[in-house]
């Protein structure tokens, strides 16, 4: 018990020296208080449950593979890739010299002054990204709404299967939560209540769709709001914590809810099948498909693929219909590898921590880390460069916040190379609208000039 009290203990320490490094450069909503929080839902809660749980029956239910191991050796190996996972993101990602303006340190008179043509310009062409998605959704896949609702199985049964639809769906969810954000921090009365129905409006689509994603990236625009708005930093800091608390023990046990096979059911009959199956685990969390992949994955000492994954993973930027014999990746090739009766869509969460294992082994892990950090901020820092034509620092931060740690919930769940092909597809169409709208009020502004002069 007390070792992996002790686990926590050293994960809170690590997580909060990291923090301490990048708040200068980033503020209290950091990519390294994200990572921090990342690791510790998907690396470190479970691991240091079956350590305190030792001796006690695990409450495990394998998902995936009945030769899933269960060693507590086994968790401690990840426990420690965990730890060592904060602190080496945090390095590469300062080695990478990105930095973005924290939201705290903006005041509304340099918001309202220096931003109000970037921010009138990226509300225009998240509102046009965000009609034009979901017209286009709802005009040429009439039947893919409907079939998301029909359950929780059929709704990723149908991402699969229609990946077009599936991507312009996702672009709507995010402009919106873009757009909300930008309309809250205005601070107007029109415009936070706009603002805000647009959040409900995608808690209201996670609830009937059965995808976590339009949540997540509300709650990333609201996360962003709240510091934007929050002044008091020290009450910002202890709130932040009653809303991870929310999330943990009330948002996520909600979603789960949404997710049985009462959803559709009275109140009382969901409340009855909850306090029914009611148990206390982090086993219950999005974390378990990836950890079950992981504890097979550290469980193998065969050898060392040595940074393969990464040459292997760049196939991913061909896509299928161009190369139909593209290689799998290695989080397909593992599922089909260890999931009984495997179908296809069908996967474990191959996360970094198996990733860095089966490259570097246990005492070089670290190396995964650092390459993710330096990469992430590199990209980030090189599209800052490219935006810098819109002289929009907070709507940068504000894009890079909701896109970049969406796609960073992913990287939990995936391998590294697998997380930089869904940003750059998401900042594609969002960077084309803002783009449009930019130069076409060149252009009428261009016109209007010339008008003038006659």
């Amino acid at each position: 018990m007390w070792l992996g009290i002790f686990v926590i203990a050293i994960s809170l320490l690590v997580s909060t020296y990291s923090i301490y490094l990048c708040y200068k450069r980033e503020g209290l909503y950091s990519t390294a208080f994200f990572f921090s929080f990342g690791a510790f839902v998907y690396f470190l809660l479970i691991p240091s449950e079956m350590i305190i749980r030792h001796g006690i029956k695990l409450p495990i239910d394998l998902q995936y593979s009945a030769s899933t191991p269960t060693g507590q050796i086994l968790f401690y190996k990840i426990a420690f890739i965990g730890v060592t996972a904060i602190l080496s993101f945090t390095i590469g990602l300062i080695l990478s010299g990105f930095k973005s303006k924290a939201p705290d340190s903006i005041s509304q008179a340099e918001y309202v002054g220096k931003n109000r043509a970037a921010g009138n310009l990226f509300e225009k062409s998240t509102l046009l990204l965000s009609i034009s998605s979901i017209a286009t959704l709802l005009v040429l896949f009439p039947n893919f709404l409907p079939a998301m609702k029909a359950s929780y199985a059929s709704a990723y049964d149908t991402k699969y299967h229609n990946p077009l639809p599936t991507f312009i769906y996702e672009i709507f969810y995010i402009s919106n939560a873009i757009l909300a954000t930008l309309l809250v921090i205005k601070r107007k009365l029109v415009c936070f209540i706009v603002g805000a129905l647009l959040f409900a409006g995608n808690f209201f689509l996670t609830f009937t769709t059965f995808i976590k994603a339009p949540a997540v990236v509300a709650l990333l625009g609201c996360g962003y709001s709240y510091f934007f708005l929050m002044r008091n930093k020290k009450i910002a800091f202890s709130l932040m914590f009653v809303g991870i608390a929310a999330i943990l023990f009330v948002l996520m046990p909600m979603v789960n809810i949404a997710k049985s096979p009462v959803a559709r059911e009275s109140f009382a009959k969901i409340f009855e099948y909850y306090v029914g199956n009611f148990r206390f685990t982090f086993m219950d969390t999005d974390a378990s498909g990836p950890m079950e992949a992981t504890l097979i994955a550290v469980s193998d000492d065969s050898h060392l693929l040595l940074g393969k994954t990464y040459i292997d993973g760049l196939s991913l930027f061909i896509p299928r219909i161009l190369w139909k014999d593209r290689p799998l990746d290695i989080a397909e090739s593992f599922a089909r590898d260890h999931v009984v009766n495997w179908q296809p869509g069908q996967g474990m969460g191959f996360g970094p921590i198996a990733e860095a294992y089966v490259n570097f082994g246990l005492y070089f892990s670290f190396l995964e880390f650092i390459i993710f950090g330096l990469l992430w901020g590199v990209f980030w820092r090189v599209l800052q460069k490219a935006t810098s034509i819109f002289n929009s620092p907070v709507q940068f931060d504000i894009i890079y916040r909701i896109v970049g740690f969406y796609v960073m919930v992913q990287f939990f769940r995936g391998f590294i190379m697998g997380t930089f092909k869904p940003v750059i597809m998401i900042l594609f169409p969002i960077m084309i609208s803002t783009f449009f709208i930019y130069f076409l009020q060149k252009h009428l502004a261009y016109k209007s000039e010339q008008l003038v002069d006659k």
